[in-house]
């Protein structure tokens, strides 16, 4: 059988050429601000940990925290995909068309998160009765509470994403460091204010960390960007159609797949106290660890293939993206390996102290396990969906999402009563790689498309 010839492009992408070497370089500045970032926020965790331990209090502000932040992660995580390639598009337009679109997009978002918080405000008392059977009267009391203090996270949230998606469209990775101020806010006012009302230092110290992360990053704009930030109600700008179209598509998968979110939730309530609690420090264990990966070259890939995209072939993006791919999943294999033999290990490091008991620490690193498993899956889909977002397939992209998250409601019916929240957070793994399985197929299609 005569074997496949690759072509020039393809060739070229294996080689440590300057596209290669540009991936890696953002990857390395993105890699040390989100260290700095996830350090901060392992601190915070110590620090709630040490003083609340596994309790009604963690329980409500781990409960409302999630499901506030919801919706706004969503619109996040669209934004992120959709957003940096567009950008990338009109960075190279004449400044009075970019100051339009960029000035209608500011209000766009402000109005967005001044509505979407308003809703949430005024459901919350309802959707807390979804949880009201099994969490505590106590949990219940303390939710309410968080629920009023919480509201205008979600214009925080998405001021914060639109102006890092204007930096990272430009290569400038400030916003990664700057990830650290709502921690390190959280952290001081945890620390100074525990004493006096436990509940306002968590409130609080959240919803001021996001208001000055938001506030840096607006200043990081102006200084980065002749245009700075300019507001301008309306839908003049010609780009418009374009973003709500593709928003459109994507959003549908995106806001599925994020339902995983309010679904863990739900399961971990339904198993008795303290498992909220437990499901919330394991992912943000999880997430300091997919971190350092996942936002580094997610971040530092997708300016670099939209740019290839756009001044040289298609069939280079996508040579570039596979070699990537196969780099982040060998990667995140090893990571796996050291995560379970060190789990206990790093539960104990970070939380064993104060009101978090050698109990806890034991309950903790074994729901870590099987979370673990996730990371290299997850790092593997990171390139490949910032390889379709760069291509403009979103319409591939809900596909594969709606399918990881029927994956994944199957996953938990069948796991969790079996083996409780392990069994959440295994369901999890097995849903990335579902989605990672279907990314390989859809990339195997684009790859022969580019050999024939």
């Amino acid at each position: 059988m005569r074997p496949i010839q690759l072509s020039a492009g393809r060739r070229q992408a294996w080689n440590l050429h300057d596209d290669h070497k540009r991936i890696g370089r953002n990857a390395l500045y993105v890699l040390v601000f989100v260290l700095i970032g996830r350090c901060a926020g392992a601190l915070k965790e110590i620090a709630i940990a040490y003083f609340y331990g596994v309790s009604p209090i963690v329980d409500a502000f781990q409960l409302t925290f999630n499901l506030m932040t919801w919706v706004p992660s969503t619109l996040v995580s669209v934004l992120g995909i959709i957003l940096v390639p567009l950008l990338v598009q009109v960075r190279l337009l004449g400044s009075e068309e970019r100051a339009l679109f960029l000035a209608e997009l500011n209000t766009a978002v402000v109005a967005t998160g001044c509505a979407t918080s308003t809703l949430l405000y005024l459901a919350w008392p309802y959707a807390l009765h979804v949880f009201a059977k099994s969490l505590s009267a106590e949990s219940a009391g303390f939710s309410l509470q968080f629920a009023k203090g919480l509201a205008p996270l979600t214009i925080e949230i998405l001021l914060i994403a639109q102006f890092s998606a204007r930096l990272q469209a430009q290569e400038k990775h400030v916003n990664s460091m700057l990830e650290c101020v709502p921690a390190a806010t959280l952290l001081c006012a945890v620390v100074m204010f525990h004493r006096i009302s436990a509940v306002n230092s968590l409130m609080l110290g959240t919803l001021v960390g996001f208001g000055l992360q938001a506030l840096c990053l607006y200043i990081a704009v102006k200084m980065n960007d002749d245009i700075g930030a300019p507001f301008k109600l309306g839908f003049s700008s010609r780009h418009w159609p374009g973003l709500l179209h593709a928003i459109g598509l994507f959003s549908i998968g995106q806001i599925v797949l994020c339902l995983a979110v309010p679904v863990d939730q739900f399961f971990a309530v339904d198993l008795g106290p303290g498992a909220v609690a437990t499901l919330g420090y394991t992912n943000r264990l999880l997430a300091l660890i997919l971190a350092v990966g996942a936002l580094a070259i997610g971040r530092a890939i997708l300016p670099v293939l939209t740019d290839v995209l756009q001044t040289r072939s298609k069939e280079r993006a996508i040579g570039i993206a596979v070699r990537w791919c196969f780099v982040m999943f060998i990667s995140g294999s090893i990571i796996v390996v050291l995560g379970w033999v060190g789990a206990p290990i790093l539960v104990k490091l970070l939380f064993q102290r104060g009101a978090f008991t050698i109990y806890n620490t034991q309950t903790v690193a074994t729901a870590l396990r099987p979370g673990l498993l996730q990371i290299p899956f997850n790092l593997g889909m990171i390139v490949l969906m910032q390889m379709f977002s760069s291509l403009g397939k979103y319409r591939i992209m809900s596909v594969i999402a709606v399918f990881g998250f029927v994956t994944k409601i199957i996953a938990n019916f069948l796991l969790v009563k079996m083996l409780g929240v392990e069994g959440i957070l295994l369901a999890t793994s097995i849903m990335y790689l579902s989605i990672f399985g279907a990314y390989l197929v859809a990339a195997r299609r684009l790859i022969r498309e580019q050999v024939k």
